[in-house]
């Protein structure tokens, strides 16, 4: 059995969500973003500021990597009642994050919200 490629793949850190954006604007059914997150660390009483780079561009959740325009989190979007929608990670979450060449990776379950 071959090792796994730990040079090639980093954390998990623990990173703090600053900000979300969709992650094709055109289409915003599709319920997948591109989250900016700031790297953090526990100091025994709360997070604080981590002491590498701070700030990750376009992680995306690992959660969300099976989203449609169609269906979210293996739910149909038509099945949801009335406004109800998979909404992003909010701001100020602490999520688990590995970082890879081929980018930085969360995993953190979404939450529906809306209204009947």
């Amino acid at each position: 059995m071959e090792a796994f490629p730990t040079g090639l793949f980093r954390g998990p850190f623990f990173g703090k969500i600053t900000s979300s954006s969709l992650f094709d604007s055109e289409d915003t059914d599709l319920r997948k973003w591109k989250y900016e997150v700031e790297l953090v660390e526990f100091d025994g009483e709360g997070w604080t500021d981590h002491s590498v780079a701070p700030e990750i561009s376009d992680a995306v959740n690992a959660f969300e990597s099976g989203n449609t325009s169609t269906q979210s989190m293996g739910i149909l979007h038509s099945d949801l009642p009335g406004t109800y929608q998979l909404q992003a990670i909010p701001d100020d979450t602490i999520v688990p994050l590995w970082i890879t060449p081929v980018g930085a990776f969360l995993m953190w379950p979404n939450q529906f919200d809306g209204e009947c």
